[in-house]
């Protein structure tokens, strides 16, 4: 959906910000499946606009092969790599790990 479809507008966009927001608020880090069509759609970098602002670990998924900008490298405070769906599993695993560890 683009900005500028009827459905989203301003109020479409506002209300996607404030339940993206309460969404990321409550959970404990940011986590996301990187992919180039994230710079095609807006919410998903809403949605890291968010998790920056509430400070949130930022964990990135990404299949092997694929291209990560530099600055989203840099903002990651992990980046798992996966080939397979039993890679991805394995890749959602260690994360979750890593952020229940540093709840303690």
């Amino acid at each position: 959906m683009r900005h500028d479809e009827p459905e989203v507008g301003r109020y479409g966009v506002e209300d996607a910000y404030q339940r993206n927001y309460r969404l990321i608020e409550g959970s404990q880090a940011f986590l996301s499946l990187f992919n180039k069509k994230m710079a095609e759609d807006p919410i998903p970098a809403m949605q890291l606009g968010i998790a920056i602002l509430l400070e949130k670990p930022i964990y990135l998924l990404v299949k092997k092969g694929d291209e990560i900008p530099s600055k989203m490298r840099k903002l990651a405070d992990r980046i798992e790599y996966y080939e397979s769906e039993e890679d991805l599993k394995q890749a959602i695993n260690n994360l979750f790990k890593e952020a229940n560890n540093e709840q303690r």
